[in-house]
């Protein structure tokens, strides 16, 4: 919720409209400062530490809680080895009257001394890894390896890391490697208790994907913003629905996305009708980097693209199919024709002789005036040349008629 929460922040989301349970206040009384670890590690130091003083002090120190149950669950009275919490996925009531013994349940070290000597190597490398424990600059640590034999040394003054402490330094140090890492989850849901294939129980699996968090997290996203689309990918697919008024010219390469988004998405939403819970909302937001479309809003637009195709697949076969029918048409005219003078053959070669012998007649003429055409200007522009050379020199116009 707070990952959907930090994505619309980052975007210029508003998150009026978007409401979600918060399960962070139960998160506060477990691992808080003064939340229940805590506690329960200060009973296991404590040299007189018991399950009735552990069940105390949770009670007086979070009494305001609204996640706690301090005293009575469904009018049932407590015990005092009793406390219940209000868990994301429902109550839970717990018996304290185990909890110090099994958090102080700590391996002695001649069972370690004595796992180095074993045979098998899981047990003489892996059972004294010390990145089981904590590492010293880590809150707490009160152990440091022993170079000679690896066996973990209780600091003087110090109290062994219990079980709670152990798995605190483990977890807190998965989880900085995933921040190093981009992880995708896989959730595993049991289809029935039964253990028996091709069988499921409809009540069990919702029940787990409720208390998993995982129905109010598709609750959350329908009732906002449930699909979503980068700003070129979304211009790129739905700008065929757009009918500009104006005559259609090649935007610059500097235009605005969001602008020519705000328009083809207007203009294609305009006969959208939302669902009853979105009326009065708009049906879609442009955020920084993507665009967020409310419930039903993308089906609409790929409806209205799979008919834009129709009407251009209707345009393509209207000029595929003209251009054969006119193909074939006139592959049927020529034929007719063909088969009009196929008996007149022996008329048509005179004619076409005669009239080769004319159009001939016609470029021996024409190539012979450019040949004396050219021959006069020849002479023209020598007469020219001598007179520059020689101005006294006077010379005649050259009689031309006798080559006309």
């Amino acid at each position: 919720f707070k990952t959907v929460e930090a994505e619309y922040i980052a975007e210029g989301i508003s998150l009026d409209d978007i409401q979600y349970d918060d399960n962070s206040d139960v998160l506060d009384l477990i691992e808080s400062r003064n939340g229940l670890l805590a506690l329960l590690e200060q009973e296991c130091v404590r040299p007189k530490g018991a399950p009735r003083e552990f069940v105390y002090k949770i009670r007086s120190e979070h009494r305001a809680s609204k996640c706690l149950i301090a005293d009575k669950q469904n009018g049932k009275v407590l015990g005092p080895l009793e406390f219940g919490v209000h868990h994301y996925a429902g109550e839970v009531i717990y018996l304290t009257d185990t909890f110090l013994s099994r958090n102080q349940d700590v391996i002695s070290p001649d069972l370690y001394k004595m796992a180095l000597e074993s045979s098998n190597e899981i047990l003489s490398k892996h059972l004294t890894n010390n990145s089981m424990f904590k590492k010293d600059g880590d809150p707490g640590a009160n152990q440091v390896g022993d170079s000679s034999n690896g066996i973990q040394r209780v600091k003087s003054g110090s109290v062994v890391d219990t079980v709670w402490s152990k798995f605190r330094g483990q977890l807190t140090r998965l989880m900085k490697n995933l921040e190093h890492t981009k992880s995708r989850y896989i959730r595993c849901i049991k289809p029935n208790t039964l253990k028996k294939p091709l069988l499921m129980q409809h009540s069990g699996t919702v029940e787990q994907l409720r208390c998993a968090g995982v129905i109010a997290a598709v609750a959350i996203t329908r009732s906002s913003f449930p699909s979503r689309l980068e700003h070129k990918a979304c211009l790129e697919r739905y700008q065929v629905i757009f009918r500009p008024e104006k005559p259609f010219r090649p935007r610059p390469k500097n235009f605005d996305v969001k602008e020519e988004l705000q328009k083809v998405l207007g203009q294609a939403l305009s006969d959208f009708v939302p669902q009853e819970q979105d009326e009065g909302k708009d049906s879609f937001v442009l955020g920084k980097t993507r665009v967020y479309f409310r419930a039903g809003v993308l089906e609409f637009l790929e409806g209205k693209r799979v008919d834009c195709f129709d009407l251009w697949a209707n345009d393509i076969q209207r000029v595929a199919r003209g251009f054969f029918v006119r193909k074939v048409t006139r592959a049927i005219k020529l034929a007719q024709i063909l088969e009009l003078y196929k008996d007149k053959g022996d008329v048509a070669i005179p004619i076409q002789s005669r009239w080769r012998i004319v159009m001939a007649q016609k470029e021996v003429k024409k190539r012979k005036y450019d040949k004396l055409h050219g021959f006069a200007s020849m002479l023209e522009q020598k007469r020219s040349s001598s007179i520059t050379r020689s101005p006294l020199r006077k010379v005649g116009k050259l009689n031309l008629s006798m080559w006309c």
